[in-house]
């Protein structure tokens, strides 16, 4: 029984905090080791947030565009297709309208609007992970996001609870969860 116990207060644990600068993190990193916590077991980061894309920052649009066009050609020649190969190339040219039938006409609009809904989804799924701008733009938008700097702690759980209180004491946004 007194092996389980001390087992259990010897396992070590995380905890880390969030500071707005660089300085701040730095003192916080030096009071805890001046406690006696290993600097191998304190760690000062940036975090590393990266926004997910808006839809207006990727290909989908572009390619909504040029799958309607395309799919409404690419259907439409598909839909003459078919109504030819129907009627075994009767009546084509001047003579189908004196013969007119639904299906030389019908046929290559429903096709083309079938086409032009099927390829224009498929070219906007596929363009809505593609940024719509160099790295250099979107570093350039990152910049606009203020860094923040994370203090991560292993130790027991005295050492955690001490590095939360000094954490608070200086300003830092403990976190619950832990990395």
């Amino acid at each position: 029984m007194s092996q389980e116990s001390s087992v259990s207060s010897t396992q070590l644990s995380s905890t880390w905090g969030k500071f707005s600068n660089l300085s701040q993190a730095q003192k916080v990193k030096k009071k805890l080791e001046e406690e006696g916590i290993s600097s191998k077991h304190i760690t000062v980061e940036v975090e590393n947030y990266d926004p997910p894309l808006k839809l207006e920052q990727t290909q989908a649009i572009n390619n909504l565009k040029t799958g309607a066009i395309t799919g409404t050609i690419l259907g439409a020649l598909i839909g003459l297709l078919i109504s030819l190969i129907v009627t075994d190339f009767s009546h084509l040219g001047l003579d189908a309208l004196s013969n007119f039938k639904a299906i030389h006409y019908a046929t290559p609009l429903i096709a083309g609007g079938i086409g032009a809904a099927g390829i224009s989804v498929i070219l906007a799924i596929s363009g809505s992970k593609v940024p719509n701008f160099t790295q250099g733009e979107r570093d350039s938008d990152n910049q606009t996001l203020p860094k923040l700097y994370l203090v991560v702690v292993e130790g027991t759980s005295e050492e955690i609870e001490l590095t939360q209180k000094i954490i608070v004491q200086e300003s830092g946004v403990v976190e619950a969860e832990d990395r």
